[in-house]
């Protein structure tokens, strides 16, 4: 740890151990659902929400290692292993691959409200999965009055966002 920059976001995952360094502070900002995209002629794409397992028998796009490696860790506890056709950190590419019928993938909420290709669908899963977005910062910046202020602010949109 450099210190080279004064916070950063970063999510985990539950059930996945993440070692924190002792210099770093966390702090909880909001939890994320996890959602599945599937092409909007999916028969699945109807249903309020979805179970990951009746998705076991379809091809999956996977996301980045940490994402993918929480994507293999809930396939297991459901108790399959996912056909992975493609594997892309770019959300865009995930999506336009689900738009274009050659897989489903799981993808966070939040990557929703900002990205969305208009042939995909996205549902909550059943039981729901969440991630935990958080802000970290040296444990010594936090008496910096601009760090304090700017972790302020985080706490603020992400206790509005949650309220939406």
């Amino acid at each position: 740890m450099r210190g080279e920059c004064d916070i950063t976001l970063a999510f985990t995952y539950p059930g996945l151990h993440e070692e924190v360094p002792d210099e770093l502070v966390g702090i909880p900002l909001f939890e994320d659902q996890l959602t599945v995209l599937l092409p909007t002629g999916h028969p699945l794409a109807r249903r309020r929400a979805v179970k990951l397992a009746d998705l076991a028998e379809e091809r999956w796009i996977a996301g980045c290692l940490r994402c993918r490696t929480n994507f293999l860790h809930e396939c297991a506890e459901q108790g399959f292993a996912p056909d992975i056709a493609f594997t892309t950190d770019d959300n865009l590419v995930v999506q336009s691959l689900v738009a274009e019928g050659l897989g489903v993938a799981m993808m966070p909420g939040l990557v929703l409200s900002f990205l969305r290709h208009d042939k995909i669908t996205g549902r909550a899963l059943d039981p729901a999965c969440r991630r935990l977005v958080s802000a970290y910062v040296l444990r010594e910046h936090l008496r910096i009055p601009a760090t304090a202020l700017v972790l302020d602010e985080l706490k603020a949109v992400a206790a509005r966002r949650v309220g939406c």
